[in-house]
């Protein structure tokens, strides 16, 4: 069997290209540049959404020091057009991964994310986390480990 790189899917020969399922967050182009749209604030600052965050990191398997190189592995990986729910582009410019988590060496805000895995958050997120919470989502949906509801009032 073939599987996927990207999505870890099934496929039926080593030439077979993936076809992954539309999803309502991913915008169809002409050209080879996968579009995606940001998760909304209110869907980043929500209790479900930090525990779901918490579990896609605790399923990638890494220790918390590797976790900021693996983001930006992921959002680097892919030639990607990412836009804010008004339409307006995210600008994924070569620092931002390291602007947005903090110079701490031991990455100890990651263990405390962790500890929301069994334990959910019982209070929304505080601003100051957001950034990091939007490159962690932007990264897990990127490697295929969580999935956006399909609500549309978020």
């Amino acid at each position: 069997m073939t599987y996927c790189p990207r999505c870890n899917r099934r496929l039926g020969g080593p030439d077979e290209p993936c076809n992954p399922p539309p999803s309502r967050f991913l915008v169809p182009a002409n050209d080879n540049i996968l579009r995606i749209s940001l998760a909304s604030d209110r869907y980043l600052r929500q209790p479900d959404t930090v525990h779901r965050i918490a579990l896609g990191l605790k399923s990638v398997g890494l220790n918390r020091r590797q976790i900021p190189n693996w983001v930006a592995d992921q959002i680097y990986h892919y030639d990607i057009e990412v836009r804010h729910k008004n339409g307006k582009i995210f600008d994924l410019h070569d620092t931002i991964v390291d602007d947005t988590f903090p110079d701490d060496l031991s990455c100890r805000w990651v263990s405390e994310l962790l500890k929301f895995a069994r334990h959910p958050p019982k209070q929304r997120a505080a601003d100051k986390m957001l950034p990091r919470y939007r490159l962690l989502e932007l990264a897990l949906f990127l490697d295929g480990r969580i999935e956006r509801p399909s609500r549309k009032r978020l």
